[in-house]
């Protein structure tokens, strides 16, 4: 092939194909049928050229009425056969003719289209032959899409932080083109022509930064275009500029504002209407920063399973008459997103010294910690005003079991009042980590927990002192073998009757009291009523999962058990 360009083309094409059909038997054989199509090709367009010069030449032409010849001698070498050619028959299809040593019917010769898919592009091959040919070359190339492997597309990551630099830039261009044309002494255009080298030596130090309206072989818009020009550009600035500080704040990637499809969609609105907009200037291609934030939006929507509703497809266009509107709610929506900023920022350091004293508290031992105890009361207030109640986890989390098992019973009133909330789910966290909820599993307890449940099993537990924790009833009635476990809730200056009526019950067998969640009235009260109804009470000074029931069970009631065992 002597033809320079064509040498490049069949390079281009082995560089692209060399490295696909080494992987995939399915393109090779894709890639072969395609070979034998172009040879056929090549053989009867050399057929018809050939037919066509000896229709023209004298010299192939016979005499009029020579007879044509009948044979060949024995001594002659036969003759090669003609490549096939192909004449259009009236249902449209072509039927292989030749010369007369072709033995055998005539087949038809269709023409269709067959997928190919090359790398990560998929092509559609024109391909001719018999109805079986096209049918296989067909099924190869379904199989070949069927086990190729998806192919994993690389997520753009784009600077918004350059799109919002060259977006101001090209709009303090419009405006200072704006006042060139105004310009009424020598020494104004100086001082302005000094802007404009300023301004493009600065775009020059930015990738892909052109400042269109300086580019004197064009007719820049008229003033008016202008400035809608520039305020669509500060619009779509400061609504970028917004999505990338909301994207900052959820750590790039991770948890996700509340208002992040409010914000796509005012960016979304933002280069919609840049896009019209340019359309009063000589721009005949689209404008980089609002073609690349558009993609970006594409992309991150459909990362983020985010639905924008208006203003991304062509036929959806944004007025931009309304941009000096979006920038005033994009930055409202900025001020809101700073203020929520701060306000985490505030809780994480408030939580923070909650773990700090709590850990002192805990280093101690308990041994003359109210300061630390104050410091983390001051905490919790504070976070409740920061809209963070005393019930939130975080809290407890931060305080630990540990810590809370170390406040002095009676003491520091006003503290435990503050923390009644973190200090009951703080001594729940024993209870609810670990292990399974399905109370079908089974665990390892320990020989105390399996006395215990020899006396309880079938009867029902009164537990007292903060509030019912579903996951913890489920626990305890599995390791216990309960038949029932009434969990009464009092409020902190209520009255303890509504403990009464289960701890009178007949099937009751064992009242236990969480103190720190209860206050010594009501455990006082609590043991009034265990006393008159005969059942045995057990005071929790500290947490209240299973192996801490048990222990205090074992160690404060076992006799009465062992008793009632007696009398049986």
């Amino acid at each position: 092939m002597s033809d320079p360009k064509a040498e490049q083309l069949v390079d281009a094409l082995t560089r692209l194909l060399r490295p696909q059909l080494s992987k995939s038997p399915e393109l090779r054989e894709v890639c072969a049928a395609l070979g034998q199509w172009l040879i056929q090709e090549a053989q009867l367009s050399a057929a018809a050229a050939g037919s066509v010069q000896n229709r023209t030449s004298p010299e192939a032409q016979p005499a009029l009425g020579a007879a044509e010849p009948t044979g060949q001698t024995t001594s002659q070498a036969p003759t090669q056969a003609t490549p096939p050619a192909a004449t259009p028959t009236a249902s449209g299809q072509r039927v292989v003719t030749g010369p007369s040593v072709i033995r055998g019917p005539v087949q038809p010769v269709s023409s269709a289209t067959v997928p190919l898919k090359i790398g990560d592009t998929l092509v559609h091959v024109p391909v001719e032959g018999t109805t079986l040919e096209i049918g296989r070359a067909r099924q190869a190339a379904q199989e070949s899409l069927a086990r190729s492997e998806p192919v994993a597309v690389e997520r753009t990551v784009l600077d918004l932080a350059l799109i919002v630099r060259r977006s101001r830039l090209k709009a303090e261009s419009c405006r200072l083109y704006i006042q060139k044309r105004s310009a009424g002494t020598p020494e104004e255009e100086v001082e302005l022509k000094r802007r404009m080298d300023e301004q493009i030596a600065t775009a020059k130090s930015m990738p892909n930064c052109f400042l269109w309206v300086f580019w004197r072989e064009r007719t820049q818009p008229d003033d008016d275009a202008l400035r809608r020009i520039a305020l669509c550009y500060d619009a779509l600035a400061t609504c970028t500029d917004l999505a990338r500080r909301s994207d900052e704040l959820s750590g790039g990637g991770g948890r996700r504002t509340d208002d992040e499809p409010a914000i796509l969609a005012m960016l979304a609105e933002a280069s919609s209407a840049l896009r019209i907009a340019l359309q009063d200037s000589w721009l005949v291609e689209d404008d980089r920063d609002q073609m690349e934030t558009h993609l970006w939006l594409r992309q991150e929507t459909a990362q983020r399973r985010i639905f924008i509703s208006r203003h991304m497809a062509i036929d959806d266009p944004a007025d931009p008459a309304g941009a000096a509107s979006l920038i005033e709610r994009a930055v409202a929506a900025r001020g809101a997103l700073e203020d929520q900023a701060n306000k985490s920022k505030l809780v994480r350091e408030q939580l923070n010294k909650v773990r700090y004293h709590a850990r002192q508290i805990v280093s101690a031992k308990g041994a003359d910690c109210d300061p630390h105890w104050r410091n983390i009361s001051s905490a919790v207030r504070v976070l409740r005003d920061l809209g963070v109640p005393g019930t939130d986890d975080r809290i407890a989390e931060h305080l630990g079991a540990q810590a809370a098992e170390l406040l002095p019973d009676g003491a520091l009133p006003d503290v435990r009042e503050s923390l009644s909330s973190a200090l009951e789910s703080a001594l729940a966290q024993d209870q609810d980590s670990g292990g399974t909820d399905d109370p079908a599993v089974e665990r390892t307890y320990s020989e105390r927990v399996l006395q215990v449940r020899s006396w309880l099993r079938g009867r029902r537990m009164v537990l007292i002192g903060g509030e019912p924790r579903p996951r913890a009833i489920l626990k305890l009635k599995a390791a216990f073998e309960l038949g029932e476990l009434d969990w009464v809730h009092l409020s902190e200056h209520g009255t303890g009757s509504p403990m009464r009526g289960p701890i009178e019950r007949s099937d009751t067998a064992l009242v236990v009291v969480i103190i720190k969640l209860t206050g010594h009235l009501h455990a006082d009260e609590a043991r009034d009523y265990a006393g008159r109804a005969d059942k045995p009470v057990v005071l929790l000074k500290s947490g209240y999962s299973v192996e801490q029931i048990a222990n205090a069970a074992v160690e404060q009631v076992s006799d009465r058990f062992a008793m009632s065992a007696n009398q049986t």
